[in-house]
């Protein structure tokens, strides 16, 4: 597994044209796959080393975070949408750090109910977790700002979530997107590697922007942060190396195996710009 969180947005009926039937037939409707991401190996191989202990299953953590708030006027009454939001650790990293009012809305029940239960030690955050498909979730208002990091990679079908943000904002609210994207310099194996591993989805980012552009939104800036994503993985690959016998205690020699290969594969597929990692921000 790596630290991007399968899928958890559930596009129901949505369509799959342009797929092999191989890879539409394993397209999950809740992918269960993450759900154990708070248990201690996540802990020892990603959250300490990674992210000083704070639980981000996203590559980016803090700084992708950070960035998201600098973007934004300096007042705690605003309000956001993750799309994604999972085990809940963005926006109450958000929240704490900032006051804004958030909500993040995710399909998979078993991690709302994990981001419910750690939103119960924050009782003066005004954050909110809503277990539904964000398509066809209805909002109670408009957002200044909507946000999503490395969940959109994760679906094939990102334009019906572009439409659906742009609904979803205020006019001239931002949107923040910070996704794994095909490198230019992608071969068929890191492709495959991507979706075998976590059925990652590789668009590019020209890809990215004409989705964006179709939905209706005009792109502010463009930040490759590609950089932070191979040191990460070699940070994580290190730790793996260095933690063998906790790795094996804690589950197994195969748990150990498959953390160095993937560290690895996914270390040396953004060094080479086979992947990138970039952050867009567009306005409606």
């Amino acid at each position: 597994m790596s630290t991007a969180r399968r899928s958890t947005l559930c596009i129901v009926d949505a369509p799959r044209d342009g797929l092999p039937a191989r890879e539409r037939s394993r397209l999950p409707s809740r992918n269960t796959s993450y759900d154990n991401a708070d248990d201690p190996l996540w802990r020892l191989l990603v959250y300490e080393p990674v992210h000083s202990g704070r639980e981000f299953i996203n590559i980016g953590g803090a700084r992708v975070l950070d960035a998201i708030a600098s973007k934004l006027k300096p007042q705690t009454c605003l309000r956001l949408l993750e799309i994604g939001s999972g085990l809940g650790a963005n926006c109450i990293y958000l929240g704490t750090k900032c006051g804004y009012d958030i909500t993040g809305v995710d399909a998979n029940p078993h991690q709302v109910r994990k981001a419910l239960a750690r939103l119960s030690q924050f009782p003066q955050l005004r954050l909110n977790f809503v277990e539904r498909d964000i398509l066809s979730w209805v909002p109670d208002g408009r957002y200044d700002c909507v946000y999503t990091v490395d969940s959109l990679m994760l679906i094939p079908e990102t334009s019906l979530v572009f439409r659906k943000a742009y609904d979803c904002l205020s006019d001239k609210g931002l949107l923040v997107i910070t996704e794994m994207m095909a490198g230019p310099l992608i071969t068929k194996g890191f492709r495959e590697y991507a979706y075998e591993e976590d059925e990652i989805q590789l668009f590019s980012l020209n890809d990215y922007q004409a989705q964006l552009v179709d939905a209706g939104f005009a792109i502010l800036d463009v930040t490759d942060l590609t950089q932070l994503a191979e040191d990460t993985f070699e940070c994580i690959h290190q730790t793996v190396c260095r933690r063998r016998e906790n790795v094996v205690q804690l589950s197994s020699l195969h748990a150990y195996e498959h953390w160095l290969v993937l560290s690895r594969m996914y270390r040396d597929g953004f060094r080479s710009r086979q992947y990138e990692y970039r952050m867009l921000f567009a306005i409606r």
